[in-house]
């Protein structure tokens, strides 16, 4: 309380002092005008006033320019500590948006991580749906009468290590990206998950295309249902070779694409 008191007084103590001078001048002034005339003239008491109240005057306007020092000094200073305490916010602030950002690139991984997870889980899953085909015993010949081509037999052993297929059926091309068409051979109706195949064959009447090495792509297509009723596909593509005499043959074979809708 004491305290609080020292520094009320403290600061009041330059205007206390003030109205102590003023009040002092004013008496000296009495003092002064004491038993004589009050002048009767304006310009005369203009001057008194003058006189009187002019270091008054300079006095009280020194105070007041003190005083506007004062304030404007403690708005520096309060601005002062508003501008260090804005830096800490920011500091802080920033400090926050750093860690954001380390959180939200953890998220973004693991969000990735999660979408790789999920996608590989649903890539396994379709996969798990799709038989696996393997082919056998591949043939190609070519039937001619009179040296004349007359068909292209293919024959190959087809069977299946994973699960179940339905309504096989077989469409062939010469060339990637021109019409396939379906090639005259019964539907296997399934193909069950076993190591047993069933031989397929089939005649071409299209005489295949070669090109100046003599080589030509047979592509067929396995056109099936898999094991939950979707239509699917899987590519196979034979290179065939045809030697000086004209007989084709088989070179080599390679699987392709296989669809999963």
């Amino acid at each position: 309380m004491v305290n609080k008191f020292r520094k009320c007084f403290s600061s009041k103590m330059g205007t206390i002092l003030l109205w102590g001078i003023t009040i002092l001048w004013l008496i000296f002034i009495c003092y002064l005008c004491k038993g004589k005339a009050f002048p009767d003239k304006l310009n005369e008491i203009g001057d008194f006033f003058a006189g009187a109240f002019a270091p008054l005057a300079f006095l009280w306007l020194v105070f007041g320019f003190y005083q506007q020092g004062r304030g404007l000094k403690q708005n520096s200073e309060a601005l002062r500590i508003q501008v260090a305490e804005l830096k800490q916010s920011t500091r802080a602030l920033n400090l926050q948006v750093d860690e954001q950002k380390k959180l939200l690139k953890t998220t973004e991984k693991q969000i990735k991580i999660n979408n790789e997870k999920n996608n590989f889980d649903k890539f396994y899953l379709k996969k798990q749906l799709q038989p696996f085909f393997h082919f056998s015993d591949l043939e190609v010949c070519c039937e001619c009468e009179n040296d004349t081509f007359d068909s292209l037999l293919v024959m190959f052993k087809i069977s299946n290590s994973r699960t179940i297929c339905r309504n096989i059926f077989f469409t062939y091309a010469y060339e990637e990206g021109s019409a396939y068409k379906i090639l005259k051979h019964r539907n296997m109706n399934i193909l069950r998950d076993s190591s047993e195949g069933g031989v397929v064959s089939f005649n071409i009447s299209n005489e295949p295309f070669f090109d100046s090495s003599n080589s030509c792509e047979l592509i067929i297509i396995i056109n099936y249902t898999d094991a939950v009723d979707k239509l699917q596909m899987q590519k196979i593509t034979l290179h065939l070779k045809k030697d000086s005499f004209q007989n084709i043959s088989l070179d080599r074979h390679v699987y392709g694409e296989q669809t999963l809708y």
